[in-house]
């Protein structure tokens, strides 16, 4: 039931994207984190989920879902926790289905449900191995003591994970957040515009939703390290706050065929239409980057 709750949202996700790339509506990976009304009820569903957890609120089982599960488990429970595995995990994805993503959405109707259904099929793997080899259940530890602390430590993240989304509606309503820290507001054609002045522009595409951007910060880019590198070139620092919807930043991305975040690009005279960037960086993937754009053009 899992599996199929992680499958069929796949399927509905990929119906949704689909529908508004034939109505003209600019699309992207992640983009039900930029909506308050989903933001609102799912802050509110996961913090629900820790009072449960914590046996503070006990939600009643229907008759038909008694019915349907055979007296043993809930079948319809199982289902939506697959669909909130899938819908919760497309900010950290993209970093490990991006070239699939820009190829399906980019590819015909059919193409593109069949690769849904195949990212469906392998975000649901782990449950259906347990399905097909049912004796690797019995690998898993025996309840006992312990998983009173674990309940515990899950509904702190159950808490934690709320407060966040939480935090991503209030700046989705209030608007974008502050620019700081060097960095400047990205603007269309502006880095390009200062790489053709002999400019080393650094872009960084990112939301307040997109955890791997913020692990990409701590690790790599705002370290004292790559700060000195940044500054070796005197770089423009340019940030793309996608946090809200914002057509402008959808268009860019499409651009350079991408259609979710983290999404960092340089321009310089030596690259003057960019050099691309994996989703996940590494300090010497940055320095590689800063030296073919700061590069001087004979």
């Amino acid at each position: 039931a899992t599996a199929a709750g992680v499958i069929v949202s796949f399927l509905i996700l990929g119906g949704v994207l689909l529908g508004l790339r034939q109505a003209g509506v600019a699309i992207g990976w992640g983009i039900q984190f930029q909506q308050p009304v989903f933001l609102t009820i799912a802050a509110l569903a996961i913090a629900l989920f820790g009072l449960v957890m914590l046996d503070l609120v006990r939600l009643p089982v229907p008759g038909f879902a008694q019915r349907w599960s055979m007296g043993r488990t809930g079948l319809m429970g199982d289902f939506i926790a697959g669909a909130m595995a899938t819908i919760l995990a497309t900010p950290c994805s993209a970093p490990f289905v991006g070239t699939a993503i820009a190829f399906a959405l980019t590819a015909s109707a059919s193409g593109m449900m069949i690769i849904f259904t195949a990212m469906g099929i392998g975000l649901a793997l782990p449950w259906l191995m347990i399905a097909v080899f049912p004796k690797t259940a019995q690998l898993l530890p025996k309840p006992g003591a312990w998983f009173v602390t674990l309940k515990r430590l899950l509904a702190a993240g159950l808490f934690a994970t709320s407060a966040w989304l939480a935090s991503v509606l209030f700046t989705v309503v209030m608007g974008q957040s502050a620019v700081n820290d060097g960095w400047r507001d990205w603007q269309p054609s502006l880095a390009e515009n200062l790489a053709q002045q002999g400019q080393v522009v650094f872009v960084d595409v990112t939301a307040d939703w997109c955890l791997t951007c913020k692990a990409n910060k701590a690790l790599v880019l705002n370290t004292e390290a790559m700060g000195e590198e940044f500054a070796a070139y005197n770089t423009v620092m340019l940030k793309a706050d996608w946090t809200a919807p914002d057509d402008r930043i959808t268009a860019f991305l499409a651009s350079h065929d991408r259609y979710g975040i983290p999404f960092n690009i340089v321009y310089g005279p030596g690259a003057p239409s960019g050099v691309v960037l994996p989703e996940l960086l590494t300090a010497s993937m940055v320095k590689d980057a800063l030296a073919k754009a700061g590069a001087k053009v004979n």
